[in-house]
């Protein structure tokens, strides 16, 4: 009898233990094509957000290029009528000693901008024996633009003094003055227009496009690369480099200093020859 039972638990107790087994096969599987589902589902949902994002994206870039477009005849008409006679003209030609690099840079923007660039102009400052000057200015005739460009030396060639450091007002007060007269002031340090002249050209023609919306000069920079920035200095900082001789070592990497050396050595022979008759 206790040994019919044992086997007819045994029995009961192996049939349990499939079911039991079948039971999570089946769950698992059950779990496994539910969890498909799942993914499957998300998946749909995830191209279809995606979509519509890229579908929103595109409109608002439609909408971004009809916004910012801006006809250039139109904007050129606008700003003619906004500078018509309110933009400081020169009283003459500066008097001031060209730098050692403008002329070199000049050529450069010739070749972009052609007539629409010169050399600068002298404006007399009222109560002052003192005058502001240009170093280079581009004129646009068609939009009365005035754009001028500075080149800044970290310090003087021969005295070797500090000069357009940001820790004297000397220049803030000279952009003042020329920004309170309707000049657009573009300043370059004198070592980006002598390593990197089609860049800084490249910039100068990005403002242009940017105040008149016309990108015609952009086409001739589109293999250019973008202007690297360079740190603005103290009078510290200018002492420093004027010890170190660091804007000799540029001009001569470039080849500035040693042409401007040779212009002066063939001057100095007449001075000598002067002096010998004199005695």
């Amino acid at each position: 009898m206790f040994i019919l039972i044992r086997a007819q638990w045994s029995f009961t107790s192996f049939i349990l233990v499939l079911f039991g087994i079948a039971g999570v096969i089946l769950g698992l599987w059950t779990l496994k094509k539910w969890m498909r589902q799942y993914y499957r589902l998300q998946e749909i949902d995830y191209r279809d957000k995606l979509e519509r994002w890229e579908k929103t994206q595109r409109l608002m870039q439609r909408y971004r290029q009809r916004k910012s477009y801006v006809n250039p005849k139109v904007r050129a008409a606008q700003l003619k009528e906004l500078l018509h006679d309110k933009v400081l003209q020169p009283t003459g030609k500066s008097s001031a000693q060209q730098g050692v690099s403008e002329k070199q840079f000049f050529e450069v923007l010739v070749s972009y901008f052609r007539n629409q660039v010169s050399f600068g102009g002298e404006f007399p400052l009222e109560g002052s024996q003192f005058k502001y000057s240009h170093d280079i200015v581009f004129i646009d005739s068609t939009t009365g633009l005035h754009i001028d460009i500075e080149i800044d030396e970290p310090y003087e060639g021969k005295s070797k003094q500090p000069h357009h450091c940001i820790d004297d007002d000397k220049d803030k007060r000279r952009n003042d003055y020329f920004l309170k007269n309707n000049w657009v002031i573009i300043r370059f340090a004198e070592e980006q227009i002598v390593r990197h002249p089609h860049q800084c050209c490249k910039c100068i023609a990005e403002v242009i496009a940017d105040i008149t919306a016309n990108k015609a000069y952009l086409k001739a920079f589109e293999d250019i690369d973008d202007l690297l920035p360079i740190n603005c200095w103290t009078s510290s900082d200018a002492r420093r480099m004027a010890s170190w001789k660091e804007r000799e070592r540029y001009l001569e990497e470039m080849g500035v200093f040693k042409q401007y050396s040779q212009s002066n050595r063939n001057k100095k022979p007449k001075r000598s020859r002067n002096k010998k008759k004199k005695g």
